[in-house]
């Protein structure tokens, strides 16, 4: 047992004269190289990051975990107003963030400490900061949080939209002016046809009163519900190429007169084709005689080939023409107008939209 104690003990001091020997050579060869190297990576690391955010065109904010601002860049304090000397230290809140902002600041940079998050980020958000001056600045905002010592920090990148936003108002109120514009051509089309026959003219126009409500009934969007209202205004617009004296005999057509009124639907399409409209106008014109079973004119089109519009259109067109008073007879009633819808649901007319026209005249619709 001695001679065993004695030899660990002589093993014990060898390994502690070698550690001791060694320690100070491979500081010097391996430690000391390796500490002044990871060094100056980390001085290389802080210079991009200083170059990064002086260079920077976006405004570049830190904020610690009490939204107090730690990183302040030039595009800051040009963006902004204030030098990063003043910024550090304010909160940003404060500083710079409208009272209507800053719970929704609040909330994109987490701020709080729950450890256990981790990092997060990525939100991007459009809000308005306040300029040195008091002048209100539209911006993007992505921001991004992360932990450090058991504290939520933040960073965002800020970008000034002002001139994007002043584009997309532009933008806006030339696609508002435009939209007036056809509408006004539609008006005026329109009034054509109404100069060649006041009757057709009539017609249109509480074709479109009863086609706009019983497309609001449908749901369909606004822009649908303009769409068929301008379409249906328009979709005898081919009458104008048809004998004023067809239009308007007193007597029942023949056969050979019914097939010449029959063009007004390819004539209307003619005519309202070449126009770039947001809306299948020219379409309405084409396919409001087309029926669900295939039976209408002029192409026999057959249910949803038949486009939903003039499906609308078609039911409203049929039941103002009974309804009405025609050179050739006297106005048969409203009533028998929504028999013929009702009979031929799901056979010559579309069954949502005669659904529709039968609800609305149950809500007491008017043509007036």
């Amino acid at each position: 047992m001695d001679h065993k104690l004695e030899w660990l003990t002589v093993a014990i001091l060898d390994a502690t004269l070698l550690i001791i020997v060694l320690f100070p050579i491979s500081y010097f060869m391996i430690l000391k190289p390796l500490h002044a190297h990871l060094l100056q990576a980390l001085r290389q690391s802080e210079d991009q990051f200083q170059s990064l955010t002086k260079t920077a065109t976006d405004a570049i904010l830190g904020v610690d975990e009490f939204g107090k601002i730690s990183i302040w860049n030039d595009a800051a304090t040009k963006m902004l107003g204030y030098k990063a000397s003043y910024a550090i230290g304010h909160s940003l809140d404060t500083l710079v963030v409208p009272q209507g902002y800053r719970a929704t600041l609040r909330d994109a940079l987490a701020y709080h400490h729950d450890s256990d998050r981790g990092n997060g980020g990525g939100e991007t958000l459009e809000l308005v900061l306040l300029h040195k001056d008091g002048t209100e600045i539209p911006v993007e905002l992505s921001a991004s949080s992360y932990l450090r010592n058991g504290c939520r920090h933040a960073t965002a990148i800020i970008r000034n939209i002002n001139h994007r936003k002043q584009t997309e108002a532009e933008l806006l109120s030339l696609t508002e002016r435009l939209r007036k514009s056809l509408i006004t051509t539609v008006q005026i089309v329109a009034r054509a046809a109404e100069a060649k026959d006041s009757y057709t003219g009539g017609h249109q126009l509480r074709v479109s009163r009863l086609a706009r409500r019983m497309a609001q009934e449908m749901g369909l969007e606004s822009q649908q519900v303009e769409g068929i209202r301008l379409g249906a205004l328009v979709h005898d617009i081919g009458k104008i190429q048809i004998p004023s004296e067809l239009l308007s005999k007193p007597t029942k057509l023949s056969a050979a007169e019914f097939e010449l009124i029959k063009e007004h639907a390819l004539n209307g399409y003619n005519i309202l084709k070449g126009i770039e409209f947001p809306w299948p106008i020219a379409e309405i014109a084409y396919q409001h005689h087309e029926r669900w079973d295939g039976s209408g004119y002029p192409q026999g089109l057959k249910g949803e080939a038949i486009c939903l519009e003039a499906r609308v259109v078609a039911v409203a067109d049929v039941v103002e023409a009974i309804g009405s008073h025609r050179p050739y007879r006297a106005s048969k009633g409203h009533q028998e107008a929504l028999d013929e819808i009702t009979k031929n649901r799901g056979k010559k007319y579309c069954p949502i939209a005669v659904d529709a026209c039968l609800k609305v005249f149950a809500d007491n619709f008017s043509f007036e």
